[in-house]
């Protein structure tokens, strides 16, 4: 009997743990075969799929026959490294990669030589391939039978096998969530843990964004599931009580009949069971309009935060070169109306980095998504380097001069004792069209634009300047860098100073990306920064309020007073006790929200914390990770202020 174990390995976050679905897909195939049934045995123990001491890890599986092994840019390095130790002290084992961090084509070659140990390379789909490999080891171990992976000979020689034709009807596969795979994980841990869980509604991607290793292609045709085999899955999902569920797909929403019926299906099991509580997913790029209505019901039914427009760039010539001209909406100011129109929360993703953006086109991209009204939150990006890319490849690097730093893996609000440090990712911090000093002062800006204007520190200010004094977003913007850049001592000063610093020792791989804040967390700079500043805020807007006086942009005190007042109330406050009512002398809603001319006048305002009904017990920390963490994408750092008319 030929013992098998799998790596799948994924931190365990907020006492949730990921269950480990790609190999549950594969094992819970092979296992339908009788002779791998009859010959190959595979316990719980020997399948390893939460982060723990990795000579823990070695120990448990290091008699196996065959180690499956599921590589992600966020395992990669502990991955290899367990695999290593593994090898010197069972040599025959055979070890097998595959995932989205495992190279193809000439890239193999120097990742088996970085990476001793490893014996086959499994790429696309996975299930088939395993099967095979399985069976043949059972015989005499000649890979060159098995289609869809790349091997290594005695002579050191690099083989790369014919590709294997994709699973015709995915929807036939085996579940791991119907077939039993994933019941002993439930059982053994649900009075210790929490469970997220993974789902493929579809197989496949009709894009090819040169940034993503799902853009190849072999998978540009896509493989739908049908809506009674995941209606059943969601079924044992909530009877499980599993609270995340992370939706696979690269385009939810495409299937706009289907995808509208699992929204609905998940936000009633939720409403009746209490589970899943969360479901995040991808939307579809350029299908906007009919992804609205399926976003509307997971939005009301608390389980998704709202819409994304993946844009990655407004540049034509960037959209291009990373194979995307084709993709973005060109009716974006509409498209947010439209989302406006029926209270939908809407964000945009930018990444920083990209092949042909320079400083100029990059800023005037944010700023012309402000212009078209995109204030509720911008999500600003560094380029992550994924092996198994176009950015991966030496020839693209070198024709559009790419350059990156490697710092520990981007795990955002995971404590220092729940991550391994040994993960590490590449930043892009150079390109041809942006010089490494252009590209810091990119995210220079980008920390810049999302703690004032995207966490709403200063965007009714701004917004105000823009529709009252025809003072334009990117001159405000300009002007306020460069003040508080020349006033280090001031509150955004100072920790634009530290960040700058932070910043730098990034790029020469001295620091890792993010702070560490006092609950030993790691939050994304922006955040952690406007995390710090919220402890020094009356004195923040006096910063404010002395910037605006000293550049002449409110000439009335009175009018300057009631701005600076307005901008303070229109965010949440850890220290507010909700509804309260507010007075002002000018209609300064009304001029930021629908461009009206500034009028005198009594305007007494109903505001409203729209998650103020939280008790944190006095845990800051807790509220800013209720508005800054898990509800920065809706805007819960907002207020909601209405006339009061009684």
């Amino acid at each position: 009997m030929y013992k098998i174990s799998f790596l799948e390995l994924s931190d365990i976050t907020a006492n949730q743990v990921k269950l480990p679905y790609s190999t549950g897909l594969i094992w819970g195939y092979c296992r339908l075969n009788p002779t791998i049934k009859e010959n190959f045995s595979l316990q719980m123990e020997d399948w390893m799929y939460y982060r723990q001491d990795e000579d823990r890890i070695v120990e448990q599986i290091k008699d196996s026959h065959i180690i499956g092994v599921s590589n992600f840019v966020w395992n990669s390095v502990q991955n290899t490294s367990i695999i290593k130790k593994i090898k010197k002290i069972n040599p025959q084992c055979v070890v097998v990669f595959g995932g989205q961090g495992t190279p193809k084509g000439d890239r193999c070659q120097q990742f088996c030589d970085d990476n001793p140990g490893i014996d086959i390379l499994v790429h696309g789909e996975g299930e088939l391939t395993f099967e095979d490999i399985l069976l043949e080891n059972i015989k005499d171990k000649d890979w060159s039978k098995v289609d869809g992976i790349s091997y290594q000979i005695d002579n050191n020689k690099f083989i790369n096998n014919k590709t294997r034709i994709r699973i015709g009807d995915v929807d036939s596969m085996p579940s791991p969530y119907l077939d039993g795979v994933m019941d002993k994980f439930v059982e053994r841990y649900k009075d210790k843990y929490s469970f997220t869980t993974t789902i493929e509604s579809v197989r496949g991607c009709p894009y090819r964004c040169t940034y993503c290793e799902i853009g190849d292609l072999y998978f540009q045709k896509i493989k739908p599931q049908s809506i009674e085999k995941l209606k059943k899955e969601f079924n044992w999902m909530s009877e499980n009580k599993v609270v995340y569920i992370d939706n696979a797909d690269s385009n939810f929403g495409l299937y706009a009949d289907r995808d509208l019926e699992i929204a609905k299906t998940l936000v009633h099991l939720k409403k009746t069971t209490g589970y899943p509580t969360t479901f995040r997913n991808d939307w579809a790029k350029d299908k906007g309009e009919q992804c609205i209505p399926i976003a509307k019901v997971l939005s009301e039914g608390d389980m998704n935060k709202g819409l994304t427009m993946a844009l990655q760039s407004l540049n034509p010539k960037t959209l291009e070169a990373v194979k995307r001209k084709n993709i973005v909406s060109k009716d974006i100011e509409g498209f947010l109306q439209k989302c406006k129109d029926v209270n939908l929360a809407v964000y945009a993703e930018i990444i920083i980095g990209l092949p042909e953006e320079t400083l100029d086109s990059l800023k005037d991209g944010i700023i012309k998504l402000i212009e078209f009204g995109a204030h509720n939150y911008v999500g600003l990006y560094p380029l992550s380097i994924l092996p198994n890319t176009p950015f991966g490849d030496p020839e693209y690097i070198e024709k559009y001069g790419i350059k990156y730093t490697k710092t520990k893996a981007l795990h955002y609000h995971i404590t220092e004792t729940e991550v391994d440090e040994s993960e590490e990712e590449k930043i892009a911090i150079e390109t041809n069209t942006m010089s490494r000093d252009e590209m810091l002062k990119a995210h220079e800006f980008r920390w810049f634009m999302m703690i004032n204007h995207f966490f709403g520190l200063t965007q009714f200010v701004a917004r105000f300047l823009n529709n009252h004094s025809n003072i334009r977003y990117r001159e405000f913007y300009d002007k306020l860098y460069q003040y508080f850049s020349d006033n280090p001592k001031t509150v955004l000063g100072k920790e634009m100073k530290e960040f700058n610093i932070a910043l730098r020792k990034v790029f020469t791989e001295k620091r890792h990306w993010g702070w560490l804040l006092d609950d030993k967390r790691t939050w994304e700079f922006d955040e952690g920064s406007v995390v710090r500043i919220w402890k020094n805020i009356d004195r923040f807007y006096t910063d404010i309020k002395f910037f605006v006086m000293k550049n002449n942009l409110i000439k009335d005190i009175d009018v300057l007073d009631t701005v600076i007042d307005y901008q303070q109330n229109s965010l949440i406050q850890p220290d507010k006790k909700y509804p309260y009512k507010k007075f002002y002398p000018y209609n300064i809603k009304d001029v930021i929200e629908e461009n009206k001319p500034l009028q005198n006048g009594g305007y007494t305002y109903k505001i409203d914390g729209m998650y103020e009904s939280k008790n944190y017990n006095g845990d800051y920390l807790e509220w800013c990770r209720d508005l800054y963490w898990w509800g920065r994408k809706e805007g819960r750092y907002k207020s909601k202020l209405e006339v009061c008319y009684d």
